[in-house]
């Protein structure tokens, strides 16, 4: 059963760390190419403007990194210009934390009797209120006592990374049991037992989570207490320049190094951003034993259950970085505002990250996963290939497996286009022999050219694979076509590819109460409920555009690895959790904003519902992922579809997201590997059971295929150089 946590507005901070800060101009150590461009033609000073994911991006021009670019109007500490209304602290005044005189703090009196004026610190390790958490207990993340951790230990003593334990003496308050700042997913508060504010002295305080793109922490003026100060502190607030320095804070099981904030110019209350960080130890499974993860819930459709690591996996990015219109067509430019505008290649996600080991396997760093390398020319049946996998003695290790849908559409590169040969995986690491070229004129030429890309996942489709509810199926990846469908575990072959690893792919979705569910896993956050509206592709893209929900407006339609990280493969029509999401129509297809390479007049989208043919007939299963015309009539392509036939509706739904971005892109890069607009779309090889129709049979003999109590009459037509029954 999925795992779901409800929690305030703002979302867990293990998302935003990891995910999100690396979009964000602050976390940038040279200034991003749109900023550049803002100033071009103009001098040191002027003011200027750009779009980012968050919207627009107001400043002036200024050097940074020796560049002359438009830097953020509340950024960069002395660079910073108080916006607005706000004005800048006068006669030597900060708008940080004002010094307390005779003992009273700025807005708060000092505590008597050890009494605070607000929240109470935890006397006796009880908490009171919203406080940091007591020995061993949370309302969701435990803190470590005595310097333990469940499973991260923090900085040894003496380690110069980490906070040293310390011997304050007699204290002004009882502070938290814990000897470092430590955030708590359960309030979304970061606590802070001592900040050294130079000369305005040394407190506890705590600071809550209010905002996120950028990041940003208000200070809790009620928590403010004098402590005696000590050679080590937990943090570091300078008056002057308003910057606040945390050496390490801890993070659920994870560790962050040399956090740095800035204090924003805003009125009635002190807020920081974050800029930069460390991690200290990321989320992973150092020894392979797996016992350093979390089960977080499994709908990867595996069957032998999913073990998580915790915190957030990026999804890979499609690699997509050609921008077209909907009639296929390469556009050079395409603005904020313009037509097309919010397509795959608008927005560039977590580049591929992976590593030759030099020993016939591969490391994808994103996803923690070792894959085999190497393309075996011998296909199999399902089951043989899972045994294949099982067997397997490799680099090393010998618990190799059939990898899970969701692992093996990670791989997927949508650069790829078949009618040049380039496939959609990432030749240069991961070994697939070339194809010969397919004609444009002449698709179905070479069944083997159309076959050899097919490779079996482990994932068993829970529905019925051709309305057949005694036929088992198997979800397979077409790394020639780039599709997502289904073959019988018995009498179809398909080749496979090994992997090793703890699974990766299972959601942890958090249920915000805002409209918006977050998967922690991934770092992206999702409109709940789709508003139930069909549209075609530009619609789409508009409509994301210019969503707004739960006070964000840097909304975009997914791409479509996004949108596949979403589909749970242990249910079908629909393939979605009820309990996290809302689907107003059970039989939905969605949209993604990525166009598919072999027809670029077509754009991706997932089969939340049965993905089935003009007949309705579920030939590929709820999960799968294909193509539809970006725009028109669906009478307008009778010939679209391929060898199933497929259906074509063209107005599919929306379902925006917004995260997981760290690049804007405005113009078509990489132009070599654009593809082809004259394809008549989805080209994968006929089922086993057209195939057996028509044996014995002459091409243009009638046919039939029974599915479920279903007969589907066709004819026998040669199909990518098989003779098969094609529905009429």
């Amino acid at each position: 059963m999925m795992k779901l946590r409800y929690t305030p507005l703002n979302v867990a901070i293990t998302l935003i760390l990891t995910g999100t800060i690396h979009s964000t101009v602050l976390a940038q150590t040279s200034p991003p190419q749109p900023a550049i461009n803002a100033c071009n033609s103009l001098s040191e000073g002027s003011n200027c403007s750009f779009q980012m994911p968050n919207g627009t991006i107001s400043g002036s021009c200024g050097v940074i990194e020796n560049k002359l670019a438009c830097m953020l109007a509340n950024s960069r500490g002395p660079q910073s210009q108080p916006t607005s209304d706000t004005q800048p602290p006068p006669n030597n005044e900060t708008g940080g934390i004002q010094p307390p005189p005779n003992n009273e703090t700025a807005g708060t009196q000092p505590p008597p009797n050890n009494e605070t004026g607000g929240i109470q610190p935890p006397p006796n390790n009880e908490t009171a209120g919203t406080q940091p958490p007591p020995n061993n207990e949370t309302g969701g993340t435990q803190s470590p006592p005595n310097n333990e951790t469940g499973g991260t230990q923090p900085p040894p003593n003496g380690s110069s990374n980490g906070p040293q334990p310390r011997d304050d003496g007699p204290q002004t308050n009882t502070i938290p049991q814990f000897d470092y700042a430590y955030f708590d997913f359960g309030n979304n508060t970061l606590y802070l037992p001592e900040i050294n504010a130079g000369v305005l002295g040394n407190y506890y305080l705590t600071l809550s989570l209010t905002g996120f793109e950028p990041l940003t922490f208000d200070l809790n003026n009620d928590s403010i207490s004098p402590i005696t100060p000590t050679a080590q502190p937990d943090a570091v607030y300078e008056p002057d320049s308003g910057a606040l320095s945390i050496p390490t804070v801890q993070v659920g099981t994870d560790w962050y190094n040399d956090v740095q904030m800035t204090q924003l110019p805003v009125s009635d209350v002190y807020r920081f951003e974050l800029t930069s960080m460390t991690v200290e130890q990321a989320p992973s499974d150092s020894d392979g034993t797996g016992d350093d993860t979390t089960t977080s819930g499994d709908n990867t459709g595996s069957d032998g259950g999913t073990t998580s690591t915790s915190g957030v996996h990026p999804i890979s990015d499609t690699n997509q970085s050609v921008l077209y219109d909907d009639s296929g067509n390469l556009v050079d430019s395409i603005q904020s505002g313009d037509a097309f505008f919010g397509q795959d290649a608008n927005y560039i996600g977590t580049p591929f990250n992976y590593t030759d080991n030099n020993d016939g396997t591969v490391t994808d760093a994103n996803t923690g996963l070792l894959w085999e390398q190497a393309h075996h020319a011998t296909q199999l049946s399902f089951y043989d290939a899972k045994s294949v996998c099982e067997g397997l003695e490799l680099g090393g290790h010998t618990s190799w497996r059939l990898p899970n849908l969701k692992e093996l559409f990670s791989l997927a590169d949508f650069k790829g286009n078949q009618h040049t040969g380039r496939y959609y995986l990432d030749n240069d690491y991961l070994d697939l022999a070339p194809p010969e070229a397919v004609d444009d004129d002449d698709q179905f030429s070479s069944h083997t050219v159309q076959m050899m890309g097919q490779t079996w996942s482990s994932i068993i489709y829970t529905g019925d694979h051709w309305n057949d509810p005694n036929r088992e199926a198997a979800f397979f990846f077409n790394f020639l076509d780039g599709h997502i469908k289904q073959a019988p575990t018995s009498g179809t072959e398909n080749f496979y590819r090994c992997v090793y690893g703890d699974e990766y792919g299972a959601n942890d979705f958090v249920i915000n109460g805002d409209g918006t569910v977050t998967d922690q896993n991934s770092g992206l956050i999702w409109q709940q409920q789709d508003d139930g509206i069909g549209r075609n592709w530009q619609d789409s893209l508009a409509y994301c555009e210019g969503f707004e929900l739960a006070g964000q407006t840097d909304w975009r339609l997914p791409n479509i690895k996004e949108l596949q990280s979403i589909v749970d493969y242990t249910r079908h029509d629909p393939a979605i959790d009820p309990a996290a999401f809302t689907l107003t129509d059970s039989e939905g297809w969605f949209w993604s904003g990525t166009t598919h390479g072999d027809s670029t007049l077509s754009a991706a989208y997932i089969c939340f519902g049965k993905c089935d043919s003009k007949d309705d007939v579920d030939t590929h299963g709820a999960g799968a992922q294909r193509a539809d015309p970006k725009s028109g009539e669906p009478a307008d392509y009778s010939e679209f579809g391929g060898a199933q036939d497929d259906d074509v509706r063209i107005d599919n739904y929306s379902r925006c997201v917004r995260g997981g971005v760290a690049e804007v892109s405005f113009v078509t890069t990489d132009p070599d590997s654009v593809g082809n607009n004259n394809s008549s779309g989805d080209v994968a090889g006929p089922p086993q059971e057209a195939i057996d129709a028509c044996s014995g049979l002459t091409e243009n003999a009638s046919c039939s295929i029974q599915a479920g109590d279903q007969t589907i009459s066709g004819s026998c037509s040669d199909l990518q150089g098989t003779l098969a029954c094609k529905p009429n």
